[in-house]
C-alpha cells in the first residue's frame, strides 16, 4: 500500500468540460479504481496505456455528469460498479440519466452553444450495477480500505466514498466555497442538514477532500460558515 502523500498524487483527476465536474482515476496492478465517470477519451486512453484490464467504478451520486462515461467504462474493461440503491431505481434511471439538467444549467449561464452541443452528443442511457447498498458498505480494491455512507441530500443515492481513511470523494455534497444545491428533483434539504451535514462537519482534519468540482483540498484548510464549506 502507497503512504498517503504518494497515493494523493497517484489519483488522476479529468474534468467533464460542460459543467467541470470531475472523474477520479487511480491505477494500480492493471486495475483502476474509478469514482464519477464521464465520457472521457483522455481517460480511456491513459487507462489502456497503463495495461488497465479491470475497473472498480463506484458512483458518489447518479447525476448525469457523473456517471455519463459508465457505458464507456464497461465497453473497454472488465468493470464493476458499486452505488448507493437508489441511484438505479426506475425514477432515478428516467430522470438523472440524461443531460437536462446540465443543459439547464447552461442555458442559465448563457451558453446555448454548449447546451445544444451536449442535447446533441447525450442521449438518455441506462446502466445496472454489480452491487448496490442502503446505508453504508466496505469493501476492498488492491489491498486498499474502501467504506461507502449514505448522505442523502443533495440527490437520494448520494454518498461519501472513503480511501483508506485519509481521502474521502464527495461527489456534490462538500464542494469548497459552493453551498450544496438542495433544489434538484429528489434534493432533500431536511435530510441534508440533519443527516448529511453532521457527518461532513466531522470529517477530521487530516482528511483530502476530492470533491465533485473544484480542486482536491485538505479538511483543515475548510470551514463551515455562511452555509458552504468555505477555503480559509
Amino acid at each position: 500500500m502507497s503512504d498517503n502523500k504518494s497515493l494523493i498524487q497517484q489519483i488522476h483527476k479529468f474534468v467533464f468540460p460542460y459543467i467541470n465536474s470531475n472523474m477520479y482515476v487511480l491505477m494500480e496492478n492493471r486495475s483502476a479504481l474509478v469514482v464519477d465517470p464521464h465520457s472521457s477519451a483522455e481517460a480511456i486512453d491513459c487507462m489502456k496505456k497503463n495495461g488497465v484490464l479491470k475497473v472498480l467504478c463506484l458512483l458518489t451520486h447518479e447525476h448525469f455528469d457523473h456517471t455519463n462515461g459508465i457505458s464507456n467504462l464497461r465497453m473497454n474493461f472488465n468493470t464493476h460498479l458499486i452505488c448507493q440503491q437508489n441511484a438505479i431505481s426506475p425514477k432515478s434511471q428516467k430522470y438523472s440519466n440524461r443531460p437536462t439538467v446540465v443543459s439547464i444549467i447552461l442555458r442559465d449561464r448563457g451558453m446555448d452553444k454548449e447546451a445544444d452541443e451536449i442535447e446533441n452528443q447525450f442521449r438518455p442511457y441506462t446502466y445496472t450495477a454489480e452491487e448496490t447498498f442502503d446505508t453504508h458498505m466496505d469493501t476492498v480494491w488492491e489491498g486498499h480500505r474502501i467504506h461507502l455512507e449514505s448522505t442523502p441530500g443533495h440527490s437520494p443515492s448520494s454518498c461519501l466514498i472513503w480511501l483508506d481513511d485519509i481521502i474521502c470523494f464527495t461527489g456534490d455534497s462538500l464542494i469548497p466555497n459552493t453551498e450544496t444545491t438542495t433544489r434538484w428533483p429528489g434534493s432533500n434539504a431536511k435530510l441534508y442538514y440533519s443527516d448529511t451535514l453532521p457527518k461532513l462537519q466531522k470529517i477530521s482534519a487530516s482528511t483530502y477532500i476530492f470533491p465533485g468540482h473544484g480542486d482536491p483540498i485538505k479538511m483543515d484548510k475548510l470551514k463551515y460558515a455562511d452555509n458552504m464549506f468555505t477555503i480559509v
